[in-house]
């Protein structure tokens, strides 16, 4: 069962996730006895979700305190005129509060919940992950940037990778071109050998 609920953590975005990571957190000994025992992965985002999902259950302070902040944000704008926060004073906040403390949860969950989250939540951690250091945010931001679904919100992540480029930066970005001319190179040769077939 906790594998079962692990995979789709792992593999899933949106409400599904959130359901996921909640029940882990429930299973709370069970969860973190498993997740210690995993070995080493080898695809760089599973290895930080695994590494981000250790610190959820283990109830890092940082990541508790960050989520009550979007809480409470959301609580005290919802009633008011404007409805919602700006994004950059969300940003500014994270980043004076947290400093890059909370990069690891909130590049994670810019991945897996961008489809249900409000437009201030994921602009503001975008921006807060673009005020960062390149070792601390440039996985996550190359990451939204790959797979992100607003073009909006990815152009976002590219200004931050384009403000803080760095010849590690470069590298995962060259990594990333090759698995995708790799998979088109594969799906290129299924389509040919899909027309040969004799119809």
């Amino acid at each position: 069962m906790i594998q079962f609920i692990f995979h789709t953590a792992l593999y899933e975005r949106g409400e599904s996730y959130l359901a996921a990571e909640a029940a882990l957190l429930k299973k709370k000994k069970q969860a973190a006895d498993f997740l210690a025992q995993l070995p080493d992965r080898p695809d760089p985002l599973e290895a930080r979700i695994v590494a981000m999902l250790r610190r959820r259950i283990a109830g890092d302070e940082d990541f508790v305190r960050c989520l009550a902040f979007f809480d409470q944000t959301e609580a005290e704008t919802a009633p008011t005129v404007q409805g919602e926060p700006v994004p950059e004073w969300v940003a500014a906040k994270l980043l004076q509060d947290f400093g890059p403390r909370v990069a690891p949860l909130l590049g994670i969950y810019l991945i897996k919940l961008e489809e249900i989250w409000p437009f201030w939540k994921t602009a503001g951690s975008l921006l807060y992950l673009g005020k960062l250091a390149p070792h601390q945010a440039s996985p996550y931001l190359l990451e939204f940037f790959v797979g992100g679904i607003s073009a909006q919100f990815r152009s976002l992540a590219r200004e931050g990778l384009l403000a803080r480029a760095d010849a590690e930066l470069i590298a995962r970005v060259d990594e990333h071109l090759a698995l995708i001319e790799n998979k088109s190179a594969a799906l290129r040769q299924l389509a040919q050998d899909l027309r040969a077939r004799p119809s």
